[in-house]
């Protein structure tokens, strides 16, 4: 079975001996999308990617490339970043709320986004270790017909 892929097009900006920079600029199309205010990734007019590749030399500045991930892996993405998160803090607001009958409700949705907090703080000690499971590849694009065709469209 083949993995789907999410792919984007993006343009090298560096090259180092291990690792290529990517410029993903946001297209104009997003403009008119009935999703562009629930999109993320409006919140950044241009994504910097820095990718690791055992072939960096292969590639030169103002190439034309495109990055991909495993459709799995950015969904896995979504639920750490979007799923996780309220559900953590209604937990912590449900647990609260039972545990503390008299208790202040300001007092509790404060302890809900010191709950957060600290989820957001373990995700950042962990980062080098999550990092390793999401990984980027980067492809010549003029290689990849398939890629660019889907582009063209």
């Amino acid at each position: 079975m083949e993995t789907k892929n999410i792919k984007e097009k993006g343009r090298i900006i560096a090259v180092s001996s291990e690792e290529v920079e990517v410029l993903i600029e946001r297209k104009a199309a997003c403009v008119g999308c009935s999703a562009r205010n629930a999109c993320q990734s409006l919140d950044k007019k241009d994504q910097y990617l820095k990718i690791p590749t055992t072939n960096a030399a292969s590639f030169q500045i103002d190439e034309d490339v495109v990055v991909e991930i495993e459709q799995s892996l950015g969904i896995k993405a979504v639920i750490i970043a979007f799923v996780i998160p309220p559900i953590i803090m209604i937990a912590a607001i449900a647990i609260l709320t039972l545990a503390f009958t008299g208790i202040n409700q300001s007092f509790i949705a404060i302890i809900a986004l010191i709950v957060y907090a600290i989820y957001c703080f373990i995700l950042y000690f962990l980062r080098e270790k999550i990092s390793k499971h999401f990984v980027l590849r980067v492809k010549h694009l003029n290689t990849n017909i398939d890629a660019y065709n889907s582009f063209r469209k």
